[in-house]
């Protein structure tokens, strides 16, 4: 019984099959977040850029009670709710990227008086 010999069709069979297998070489949009981790005092916000994504995108704190993140065109706002840490999933249709959040204690300074 003969399978295949080494010809252009048996190669081009193999190719396909393996594309057809894993086609990330097709997809040369991949969901990117910058920065891929945040600090930030209590009731601080900070901004994550989101860019290359396929489809709605969302956005979700582990924590909310710690971090809590709106999406809105291209920016991830994540508040600092209370401290402690946290991860921020960002997903879009095809991919999701995390963020890690830590929330710092506001610090209060006092200036003595005279």
């Amino acid at each position: 019984m003969k399978v295949c010999n080494v010809s252009n069709r048996c190669w081009l069979f193999l190719f396909f099959a393996l594309f057809s297998l894993n086609n990330t070489w097709a997809d040369d949009s991949s969901l990117t977040v910058s920065p891929s981790s945040v600090a930030l005092n209590v009731g601080a916000t900070a901004n994550i850029k989101v860019s290359n994504t396929s489809g709605s995108v969302t956005a979700s704190s582990s924590k909310t009670a710690i971090a809590a993140v709106t999406y809105s065109k291209g920016v991830a706002t994540v508040k600092g709710v209370a401290a402690g840490a946290a991860t921020v999933t960002i997903k879009d249709k095809k991919k999701s990227k995390q963020v890690s959040v830590t929330v710092r204690a506001s610090t209060l300074s006092v200036s003595p008086t005279a």
